[in-house]
């Protein structure tokens, strides 16, 4: 049965001056472009500039502000329940209460649309997204305590970890070279008896993510996120041996890498993860055995769309192929399935605290043999999934996951009944 874990990092990204500081691989993008213009509704309490620094703490579920009385009052800011609360570069909250607490002020708060805030306006992001200007970053762990172990190396410019979830063990590293990140991965399971081991290797190169979102009267009129020109090389290799039965399904409990940015005074970022997917059943009892390796190529294009009823989805795969597939499988008559998927980059779009859009890429190979007939099927298939939730924005609309697009390449023994075995899949989360 396959396990599902969704770890949530509350109140993150309205912890003040962090969201620039204190992330992997912080301020490591190429560059940020954005443009904000909006009229505000009446209801609004903005803090820019200096008054910012009025700020002294946000409590672990970003609901409650701390603020110097003194420096509110210079600052002419006065908070009134009701109102909604836009804090630069930190947050947008609306006002349940205000109590004055010796020198200081406490503001509760609960969550607010941009919509609420903004009566109509435009906002525009573009990033180039690489991997430089790193050497500066500091480190951030929101795995500690949840089975993972990060680790930054600024002076070799290379972030790594390890995570254990059930039986398995999984580690990345990510180094930077020039305008591409190199990865490596391993996946093990098992005993020195009976085991099942996934590595591989690939190069990320530089791509571009942009959007925008516009509103009037109140509402939200348009949306669009888009990544151009995504391009992954990838290796896998898988073998087990004896090494029972074991689904995975776990996505890394944190982003690899953060670029935070602000368009205006929102606070954004988009965020790259991974995902790992596992099926294993080769029995131990019956000596049974899969191998599989394979090279994948990925060129592609994703947006969402949203104008005003429906989000519209799209995908371009410009270029893929699967090279140098190799797979095998045996067993005393009893079925072997053994199959592993990485789904990386995973890129998202979060507006203040709330994902609003992402998109991955899956790379998934598999091995499996059946009886009567005998058949040996060997797949390799590329994957582009992605979902959106809109809500942050004033919409209730949303779709948890969808495919947006689908190749497949397999290799079968004679005799085979027809798609007797299916392309292993990337679960949501």
């Amino acid at each position: 049965m396959s396990k599902r874990i969704l770890i949530v990092l509350a109140g993150l990204a309205a912890l003040p001056l962090q969201a620039g500081t204190d992330d992997l691989f912080a301020d490591r993008f190429m560059g940020v472009a954005t443009e904000f213009n909006a009229v505000w509704s009446p209801d609004v309490e903005l803090v820019e500039g200096d008054a910012v620094a009025a700020l002294i703490d946000v409590d672990a579920s970003g609901a409650v502000f701390t603020f110097s009385t003194a420096l509110l009052t210079a600052a002419g800011v006065d908070f009134t329940p009701g109102e909604i609360m836009v804090l630069e570069g930190v947050a947008l909250r609306r006002v349940d209460g205000v109590s004055p607490s010796g020198t200081e002020t406490i503001v509760t708060t609960s969550q607010a649309a941009l919509n609420e805030a903004i009566t109509s306006g435009q906002m525009d992001w573009s990033l180039g997204i690489g991997f430089e200007e790193i050497a500066s970053a500091e480190m951030f762990i929101p795995g500690r305590g949840t089975g993972c172990s990060p680790a930054f190396d600024p002076e070799a410019q290379q972030i790594s970890f390890e995570c254990s979830f059930d039986d398995y063990t999984m580690a990345m590293n990510l180094s930077r070279t020039g305008s591409t990140t190199t990865i490596q991965y391993q996946v093990t399971k098992g005993t020195d008896q009976a085991n099942a081991s996934i590595t591989g290797t690939g190069t990320l190169s530089n791509f571009d993510a942009n959007g925008s979102a516009s509103f009037d009267g109140g509402e939200l009129t348009g949306f669009q996120q888009n990544t151009r020109d995504a391009q992954m090389d990838l290796n896998i290799a898988l073998a087990a041996a004896g090494s029972g039965s074991n689904d995975l399904n776990f996505e890394v409990p944190f982003p690899i890498i953060r670029i935070p940015f602000n368009v205006g005074p929102i606070p954004m970022s988009i965020d790259i993860g991974v995902q790992f997917v596992a099926i294993m059943e080769v029995p131990l009892a019956a000596t049974a055995s899969a191998t599989a390796s394979a090279d994948f190529r990925y060129r592609g294009d994703t947006g969402f769309t949203y104008e005003g009823a429906t989000v519209d989805t799209t995908a371009t795969i410009n270029d893929h192929d699967f090279l140098n597939g190799e797979f095998d499988s045996a067993s005393n008559f009893v079925s072997v399935d053994a199959g592993f998927g990485i789904a990386f980059p995973r890129v998202s779009l979060n507006v203040l605290t709330s994902e609003v859009a992402w998109v991955h890429t899956g790379f998934t190979l598999q091995s499996s043999l059946r009886f009567g007939p005998i058949c040996k099927v060997g797949i390799a298939g590329l994957v582009v999934q992605g979902g959106y939730q809109l809500e942050i924005m004033g919409v209730e609309i949303f779709s948890e996951q969808a495919t947006f697009a689908q190749e497949e390449r397999r290799v079968e023994s004679e005799g085979c009944p027809q798609r007797g075995v299916g392309a292993l899949s990337f679960p949501s989360i």
